[in-house]
């Protein structure tokens, strides 16, 4: 709607009447004002006689913009004075925030996949130590004790790692809303990168016994394995699957909603295919492996890991990353497809890698293939000297 507007005294000060309301005995008056900014002009709006404002009011904030523009220090414009206003208000009330409010906050904010498993490392290893003391005195002191007590309790430097991850992203929150002012105290101490990841992997002669072993105790817990190890699947991904993302017709399982968040397909080999055959399908919403009370699993059954140790296949192994736990089992498909020279873009979307780096980690078991093509090369290079001859 364009507006009417009638001058003042007061130069670059104008106002429209309200087509309705009084204030007093005169119409409700907005005032707004007009001024050049680097050869831009501006037009701001200032409020309402009946919220305080006048003709007088408005010159005087008028002046001060003004004043502000030709000494070039202070806000040039309403919109800056009320930024720098809206930060000095957050920063009163940031002086008493704990950080267990700016935890409420942005877990209320954030829509992490990841948000619960931050919330757990909040609860028992985080706010015992910090929850109750203000921002502004939270320091590198407070951060290295968390660290310190995981570590203690024999977490592991990747676990260590992530909950400091944690601490900073609510810090970078509540820099970005005005909460808090200042260094987030996660940068003051030195937090060292970790590789994490598991390197160790099962032979088919390992494979073949823990399958074996697995099934004498449950044939639920051997299904889930084989599909995994078969179709490389992850545990959640397996533990969501309904009977209506089985197609045997066309061989291929759908996985929705992965890790990375982009819908893929596994093949169903005939291992698989006669496993599904031997059971009883349900209905297209129901789950194929629930738990016990018929819900999605959360976790996999000890059975795997009873198994493992049966089999003694961590025996004298302390490097977590060389342990096999179910996981192992989705490394040693990826794994064993490596091994027999499969393209690692394959591998890539088998395993519903977002990008090919995470799948890089294979390229070491794909030697032979590379020796053999260096090999045909050369090759084709001693036949074509023995064609000159």
């Amino acid at each position: 709607m364009k507006y009417k507007y009638q001058k003042t005294k007061y130069p670059g000060i104008r106002y429209r009447e309200h087509p309705t309301r009084k204030h007093g005995i005169q119409k409700d008056k907005y005032f707004v004002i007009r001024y050049q900014l680097e050869g831009v002009t501006k037009t701001e709006g200032l409020g309402w006689s009946s919220a305080g404002w006048s003709e007088q009011k408005a010159a005087e904030t008028f002046a001060d913009i003004k004043r502000n523009i030709r000494t070039g220090q202070g806000p040039r414009t309403l919109q800056e004075q009320r930024v720098i206003a809206e930060n000095e208000r957050n920063r009163h009330e940031s002086k008493g925030m704990v950080f267990e409010d700016a935890w409420k906050m942005y877990k209320e904010s954030s829509i992490k996949k990841t948000i619960e498993r931050d919330a757990q490392l909040i609860v028992k290893w985080i706010n015992p130590l910090i929850g109750s003391i203000p921002l502004t005195e939270i320091s590198a002191f407070h951060l290295e004790k968390i660290r310190s007590r995981m570590t203690k309790k024999n977490l592991s430097p990747r676990t260590c790692h992530y909950a400091l991850a944690v601490v900073r992203a609510i810090f970078n929150f509540c820099i970005k809303r005005g909460l808090f002012v200042g260094m987030n105290p996660v940068k003051t101490i030195a937090i060292k990168s970790y590789d994490n990841r598991r390197t160790r992997f099962v032979s088919l002669e390992e494979a073949n016994a823990l399958l074996e072993e697995i099934k004498s105790k449950s044939v639920d817990i051997w299904r889930i394995t084989l599909v995994s190890l078969l179709a490389g699947l992850r545990f959640g991904e397996i533990a969501g699957l309904q009977w209506k993302d089985i197609d045997i017709n066309h061989s291929t399982i759908t996985i929705l909603d992965p890790k990375n968040g982009r819908t893929r397909h596994a093949n169903i080999t005939n291992t698989l295919k006669a496993m599904f055959d031997e059971m009883r399908a349900g209905k297209p919403e129901e789950l194929i492996f629930p738990d016990r009370n018929g819900q999605r699993r959360v976790q996999i059954s000890d059975t795997f890991n009873r198994s493992v140790d049966k089999l003694e296949l961590n025996a004298g192994i302390s490097d977590r990353r060389q342990k096999i736990c179910f996981h192992s089992i989705r490394h040693s498909f990826a794994s064993w497809l490596a091994m027999q020279g499969e393209d690692l873009l394959v591998i890539k979307e088998l395993l519903g890698h977002r990008d090919i780096s995470t799948t890089q980690r294979y390229s070491h078991l794909a030697k032979n293939r590379l020796r053999s093509a260096t090999e045909g090369l050369d090759k084709v290079f001693t036949d074509s000297k023995a064609t000159e001859i």
